[in-house]
This record gives structure tokens, sequence and C-alpha cells, in this order.
């Protein structure tokens, strides 16, 4: 052997326990394909070829930091995702979405196949569904639950006993809803227990939950440092997201640039239909949820349900737009704030247009900083009660319309402090303690509260569009107060939700911040400054 030929078998040597060592260390990543169509359990889904199928491949499966697990975009996966292993610091595990298209869809129903009709009742059908199910779909529209079918007349009209789901249709509903067909509520769609340094991403979570034990869509328990993230959240039975049992000093979550449409499809009448709800949970752990749109939560009206329900931990709600709620019976708020560990809410837009009963912020007990929002044509915008809580309101905007009966601030009991708010348009005026105040400056006696606030036209670009935006003769220009650099960053006149929310500095523009939740600018030039414009991470 010669020396080059020796010199070249050390290096090769070298070169294969080396890629051992790599790839047997924690910092050797893989990335897993699951493919509901053409995938297969018996493959190593290490490439999108070889594919695997199911979520149950997924569950039974262990993950190291800084794992993938994707799925493909346009698949539906009828299956409830347990996440089975824990991330690190730096490494977390994600669960994502891979290719073009749809987002993957993990659906929390089932299809309701083999239906036979029911002898003696025209137009009735009937299938086994062992699950009793809370809510059912006729082709992805929400069925009407009966009493019993004797009363059933319309398409759409179900009810279920004894293992047996009943169906109104004129002709055999294997054939007549086909795009997707009949389902039936039952199971979780996530559900994370004792885990760490997770990531959701990319993901649409329809129709999960059902009642009792399942009744909500995704289920984080006693978890850690999770990221949920450029998800769907729709169509939950009861709750979306519920952040639950997180002890110890560590516990942070974070959702961001999400969806949440539709909540609470179960006329139960029972617990809270909120979007998200945190509960039991200690003081320390922060949950931040910004740059998320919500929409049509406790769509049934059943039972106060709210856009977040913190019941427990700290809150962060920042940059979020929530819409219209259309539930026809009892109001929800935007946020309710019962967490001891106290609350930063701000820059957020808080709108009714188009909808039919809302409040925009309920507090009953902690300390909370209400700052630069926007509150339009909310039956209550901002409201205390019980449990003697503390809030902050400075830098607000709220704003009502002839069509809409509210206050715009509620003082049951608790601590109020306000200023620098802008007051304007059609409201039953004010409570402050057990009076009712129909002027802003008896308002101003009785709460000994908003000396520099002022009631004036805020001069929205166009709020009927929902252009919360400035007028260049608006007053809220430069007239808010300066509430520290936790707060500084405005949104940008740019930002649309939930993908682009763009923040701006309100130091470095005009000549002091605005009341309201934009920052105003003076020229379009102003806007693409690049050092400036940032997305809100």
């Amino acid at each position: 052997m010669n020396t080059n030929e020796f010199v070249q078998k050390v290096q090769m040597a070298i070169l294969a326990v080396f890629s051992v060592l790599v790839m047997s260390s924690a910092g050797w990543a893989a990335t897993y394909y699951v493919d509901a169509t053409n995938g297969n359990d018996n493959n190593n889904g290490l490439s999108t070829s070889i594919a695997w199928k199911t979520i149950a491949k997924v569950n039974s499966s262990s993950f190291k930091p800084g794992d993938s697990v994707l799925f493909k975009r346009g698949c539906t996966f009828r299956e409830k995702l347990t996440v089975p292993s824990s991330g690190s610091a730096g490494s977390l595990i994600t669960f994502g979405a891979y290719e073009s298209g749809n987002r993957p869809i993990i659906n929390g129903s089932d299809l309701v196949t083999n239906w036979t009709e029911n002898s003696g009742t025209p137009n009735t059908w009937k299938a086994t569904v062992t699950t009793q199910p809370y809510a059912v779909w006729f082709n992805s529209t929400l069925g009407n639950l009966k009493g019993n079918v004797a009363s059933f007349g319309s398409p759409g009209d179900w009810y279920w006993s004894s293992n047996t789901l009943y169906v109104y249709s004129t002709s055999n509903p294997a054939t007549a809803y086909t795009n997707p067909g009949i389902e039936s509520s039952s199971r979780q769609t996530i559900y994370m227990s004792d885990k760490s340094f997770i990531t959701l991403e990319n993901i649409k979570f329809d129709k999960g939950g059902n009642q009792n034990v399942n009744d909500y869509s995704l289920a984080i328990r006693q978890s850690s440092n999770i990221v949920v993230q450029d998800c769907d959240v729709t169509n939950s039975v009861n709750i979306g997201i519920n952040i639950f049992n997180i002890n110890g000093t560590t516990g942070d979550t974070l959702v961001q640039r999400c969806t949440f449409n539709g909540t609470g499809l179960s006329k139960d009448s029972t617990g809270a239909h909120s979007a998200i709800q945190t509960w039991k949970t200690t003081d320390t752990p922060t949950i931040t949820v910004q740059n998320n749109t919500f929409q049509d939560i406790d769509l049934h009206g059943a039972h106060h349900g709210h856009g977040i329900y913190a019941l427990s931990g700290k809150l962060i709600w920042r940059y979020n737009y929530h819409m219209g709620d259309n539930g026809p019976v009892r109001a929800g708020a935007a946020v309710r704030l019962a967490n001891t560990g106290g609350s930063q809410v701000y820059n957020n837009i808080f709108s009714n247009d188009g909808g039919t009963r809302y409040w925009g912020i309920l507090a009953t007990t902690g300390t909370h900083y209400i700052y630069n929002n926007v509150f339009y044509n909310n039956n209550y915008a901002i409201r205390t009660d019980t449990g003697e809580p503390t809030v902050v309101v400075k830098n607000n905007i709220f704003f009502g319309t002839s069509h809409e009966t509210w206050y715009y601030l509620y003082n049951v009991t608790g601590t109020y402090q306000g200023d620098n708010n802008i007051f304007y348009g059609a409201s039953n005026g004010w409570k402050y303690q057990t009076t009712f105040q129909s002027t802003f400056s008896d308002w101003k006696v009785a709460s000994g509260q908003d000396a520099n606030s002022i009631s004036s036209d805020p001069k929205f670009t166009n709020p009927a569009a929902n252009d919360f935006t400035f007028q260049s003769s608006s007053p809220a220009i430069d007239a808010g107060v300066n509430l520290g650099s936790t707060y500084q960053s405005g949104l940008s006149p740019t930002s649309s939700w939930p993908a682009s929310v763009l923040t701006l500095d309100q130091n470095l523009y005009g000549l002091g911040w605005e009341i309201g939740a934009y920052v105003y600018l003076t020229s379009q030039k102003e806007i693409n400054a690049p050092t400036n414009l940032r997305v809100v991470e």
C-alpha cells in the first residue's frame, strides 16, 4: 500500500466515525412527512416519497429535540394528535405542513356512513354513531339539534339517542351530502400533556372537541414553552384552546398569527365557549396572544364565550383584531380578565361592526393595564364586576354609533384609573359604582379620573369599513401619554391580519404618542423607512 492509499483510508475512517457521532447526537434533526392519501405507516417517513399515512403512527413514535413532523397540505386527518415527545431550549419539536396549497386539517369529527331509512317516519334516516355528538354538520353547515325525531321538519335537523344518529333528509344522506358529507363531533384535535418546547404551525384545527372531558379542540396541559402560530382554529364545539395546569416559574405560551372562527357550536348551556382559556395555572407563566383574528365566538350565545377567558397566569394581549360576534342570546367579552397574575392589553381593535352582541373587556379580579385600544360599537367597552379588579385605562378610543345601545365604561366595583382617552358617539354613558353618568363631565366628577380625556370625534379614516387609522385632523394625533418602552410600538397603518401585522415606534413619529391603536404617518415616505417598521414576533 502506497502512502496516498494509506492516507485516503485513514481519512475515510475518520469521516465514517465523525458521521456516526454527528448522526447520533441530539443536534442531528430529522424531518418526518405524513400523507393521508399516499402514505404508508410501514415507511420510515423521512421523505415525501416514503411518508407515513396516519397520525396514529406519529403518536406511537418518539422524536428528538429539533425534529419536525410535517403534514401534507390538502390532506384531512380525522384523528387526534397526542404529542409524544418534548423538545429543548433552542431545539423545539415542530408539527407543521409541507408542499403548497391549503393547510392540512386535523378534524375532530367523523364522517357518518351506512345510512338506512327510519321506518315509520318519512324523510328520516339513521346510522350508528357510538360517540354522542354535540354538533353535526351537513356539508360543513351546522345542523339543528332537535329534542326528538318527531320534531323534524327541515334539512339539517338531527337527533341522537342510544348510539344512533337520526337526520332529516328527503333522500339517502350518502348521496344527498357528499362535500364532504354528514359529520358528527367526536374528539379533540390536539392533546399535549407534560411536554415542553413544542411548535404547532400552519395547521387547521377544525370541528374539534365535543363536551365533558373533550370540551376543547386543543388541550395544552401542564406544558411549557409552547408556540401555536399561523394556524386556523375553526368550528370548535366548545373551547378552541385550553391552556391549563401549568405550574412553576416557566410555562410560557405564545399564540400568534392565528385565525379563530366559531366556538360554542354546541348549544350546551354550561361552560364558557371561548376561543382560548387559561385555567389552573400559577401566576408566573405568561400567555402572549398577538396578531390574531377572532370572530363568531360562542356562536349560539349559550354561555358568555370570550376571545380569551383568562382564569390564571399572566396575560399579554396585543395587536389582535376581534370582529363582530353573532350569537343571539348572551354577551361574551373579547377579553375576560379573572387572572390574579394581571394583564397587559394594548393596541388591539375591538370592533362589533356586523355583530349582534359583544363586550370589549370584562375584568373581575387582578390588576390590568389597558392601553391604546379601539373599542367600536361594543355593548360594554370595558366593564369591571365583582372581585375588586384594578384597571388602568389610557390612550384608548371609545366609539359608538346610533344603532348600538352601549356603555363606554361600566365600573360596578373595583378601581378605575383612566386618562388621555377619547369618548365619542351614541352611548348610555358611564356607570361609576352604583350611579349612571349620562354626561362626560358628570363621569369625570364622579370617578375623579380622565382629567385629560376628551369627548370628540376621533376622525377615523373609514370606521364603517373597519379602517381605524386617522385623518390628518384627528384629535388623537400626538395627544396620548408616553407609557414607556413596553408599550411604545403602535400598529402601522398598513397592517393586515393575521399574517402581516406591522408595528412602528411611537417615539419616532410626530410630537407625541397617538390615542388609539395606530401610529399616524404624515406621508407614505415615512412608512417605507425600514429601520422603524417591523413584524411583531
